[in-house]
């Protein structure tokens, strides 16, 4: 123990031992301070006196604080000495805590007073809080120390090196010239630097082991800033005016702005994006290689002053991941993402990318939906496994490949030449947008037309499900049904190419089918059904013409003519309630050729007797004959056919 180092009185000042024979010292000596000692520099101590010393000498001398303890050992074998300890401080400036044992700026808490710029400072295991101005030459923060700079506090260095925690608070300054000549920040491993509103300076190089986060404040690295230790950004502005990379695997970015005009952020490790609040790429690069971004919640990704993603990162588990609802956006319209060898993957959520967008490598989408708004240019590989991804924005030629899954939608929401598409899927041309097809033929398993829009291309559109027409939609190239699809009409669509249909087509009540001078054919047991018009030529290879729809009694009407062949079949309800007749009919303008099968059904709710004639089929010339008749309810007496109608008995 020691209570007194000004000119101390051994045994009095400090404790004395003293071995009239022989010592043999080893293991560990501890210093220790008592009535409120604080060490000097040089302060010299004889706490051990012998007749004689073999053997070891003490292997630990442990220090009050941080100071150094020098020993020297007198004597021999066979002659008397003692053991001298001098205690002194690398650098000079060391935390005593011997006045109110808190404030940087109370003299007594160091062992020379208050450092200034010049002085280098050591501080132990100590707690520290700048309320005022401090400067040092360097600050050594050891493990478990906490440095603590609050509100109108600020502290000036030229070299930091922090294995403690230093935090900068609300309304303080921390500011680190660039004095040294490598790194002037250095957080070793398990230390921490935390800006809470403050304001932090760099103004030379810093090296992150351990960690860094920012709550609120203001950050500033004006020389490069290497960060192998964690990164944590959750508001406030952070600004690299040199060189920076993101080593770890767990950085995250909840809120702020990153803020680097012309600078480069490299991504070797992962940053995970979350939160509801917006964050702000800022004129900054964002170079991802080959690390990950992981983006999820609610809160929008903002790129301004022409700030751009660079998406390089070719490794499976890397690139750029989205699982949120936030969106991508550029609120001055100056953001670019380019994705030249990585992957861009949506897995959940409803994302908006409103930025310009060059794909030269994978668009994946997983789930959810993913709305390309900004300009989209694909000469790379879009995926669509699962949910919906919309194309909003009008380009030119694309040279890349759409493969959509199963499950997966690829909406065309805006003008765009697509080179080539392959679909398990769903294609759906929407809004009035004009989708053309360059390459062969388009071979989906459904299509979806909706709001005037149109498909056109020189190839044939292969269907092999279901294709939904929506009002005033064209389709200018051929179109082929496969067996088992289901090809609806809702309004008036247009189809100036050959329909051969293997499949069926449902006309919606009062919807309209434009064939511009060209056949619509069923072939292959499909059909054509409902209460619309088709303004064109028919011909009933060996399909099922059912006029009016399944169970309904409804007109069908035909702007052309009518070809029924031998293997075709032809399908008439009727409606009786026991006093009147009510039957389906086909209306056709020009001639109907008669052939095949006709089936007399009637629907459930039909009461009563026919007891009355009706006519099903009106036609502007009629030849041929049905070669054959099926009665369903067993109520027809008869068939007449004249030079324009057909009338049941």
């Amino acid at each position: 123990d020691i209570q007194n180092g000004v000119t101390p009185i051994a045994g009095t000042d400090y404790d004395l031992l003293t071995v009239t024979g022989q010592v043999d010292l080893n293991d560990t000596l501890v210093l220790n301070s008592v009535s409120g000692y604080t060490v000097s520099q040089n302060d010299t101590f004889d706490p051990i006196t012998y007749g004689s010393i073999v053997g070891n000498n003490f292997a630990v001398l442990q220090p009050i604080g941080a100071e150094t303890v020098t020993p020297s050992y007198s004597g021999d074998s066979v002659t008397a000495g003692n053991l001298n300890i001098t205690l002194t401080f690398i650098g000079g400036f060391f935390w005593t805590g011997g006045g109110d044992g808190i404030s940087w700026e109370q003299a007594a808490n160091w062992n020379f007073g208050t450092p200034t710029i010049g002085d280098d400072v050591t501080i132990g295991n100590f707690s520290v809080t700048v309320g005022a101005g401090g400067d040092a030459n360097s600050l050594t923060l050891a493990s478990g120390g906490l440095v603590n700079l609050i509100s109108g506090g600020t502290l000036t260095l030229n070299n930091l090196q922090l294995s403690g925690l230093l935090t900068v608070q609300s309304g303080a300054v921390l500011t680190v010239q660039n004095a040294a000549p490598a790194t002037d920040v250095t957080v070793n491993s398990g230390g921490s630097l935390v800006v809470n509103g403050g304001t932090f300076n760099s103004l030379g190089n810093s090296q992150f082991n351990g960690g860094f986060s920012q709550v609120s404040g203001v950050t500033t690295f004006s020389g490069s800033s290497s960060f192998p230790g964690s990164f944590n950004l959750a508001g406030g502005s952070l600004t690299f005016a040199g060189s920076s990379n993101l080593l770890n695997n767990n950085n995250s970015w909840t809120g702020g702005s990153i803020v680097g005009p012309g600078q480069t952020l490299t991504l070797p490790g992962t940053l995970n994006v979350s939160g509801a609040a917006t964050k702000t790429l800022d004129g900054i690069l964002l170079d991802i290689n080959p690390g990950r971004v992981n983006v999820a919640g609610a809160g929008d990704l903002d790129l301004v002053n022409a700030a751009q993603i660079l998406n390089q990162a070719g490794a499976s588990n890397s690139g750029f991941t989205h699982s949120g609802n936030g969106d991508i956006i550029s609120s001055d319209s100056s953001g670019l993402f380019t994705n030249t060898s990585g992957i861009f993957s949506n897995l959940a959520g409803d994302t908006t990318v409103a930025v310009n967008f060059n794909n030269n490598a994978q668009v994946l989408n997983q789930g959810g939906i993913t709305r390309m708004t900004g300009n989209f240019q694909n000469t790379g590989l879009v995926s669509i496994l699962n949910g919906t991804l919309v194309l909003q924005d009008a380009v030119g030629t694309e040279s890349g490949t759409y493969a959509i899954g199963t499950n997966g939608t690829l909406e065309i929401a805006n003008n765009r030449t697509i080179n080539a598409i392959t679909s398990a899927g769903t294609v759906h041309v929407s809004n009035a947008a004009v989708a053309t097809f360059n390459g062969a033929s388009l071979t989906t398993r459904n299509l979806v037309l909706s709001g005037a829009s149109t498909l056109q291309g020189s190839a044939p559109v292969v269907v092999l499900g279901n294709l939904l027409w929506g009002n005033t939609s064209i389709i200018t190239s051929n179109l082929i049904t496969n067996p088992g699809s289901t090809l609806t009409v809702n309004g008036t669509v247009t189809l100036p190419g050959t329909a051969s249909i293997n499949g069926n087509v449902a006309l919606a009540n009062g919807s309209i089918l434009n064939m511009n001078g060209n056949l619509l054919q069923l072939n292959n047991f499909s059909s054509l059904s409902g209460a619309g018009t088709v303004n064109g030529d028919v011909i009933n290879n060996s399909g099922l013409l059912l006029v009016g729809g399944a169970s309904a009694i409804g007109n069908m009407n035909i702007n052309g003519s009518y070809t029924q062949n031998s293997a075709a079949v032809m399908v008439i309800e009727v409606f009786n309630n026991g006093i009147t007749t009510t039957p389906d009919r086909l209306l056709v303008s020009g001639n109907a050729s008669l052939g095949g099968t006709l089936v007399v059904g009637f629907v459930t709710s039909s009461v009563g007797l026919v007891t009355s004639s009706f006519t099903p089929i009106i036609a502007g010339s009629i030849n041929g004959a049905f070669g054959n008749i099926i009665d369903v309810g067993g109520k027809l007496l008869g068939v007449n056919v004249s030079a324009t109608e057909v009338t049941l008995i």
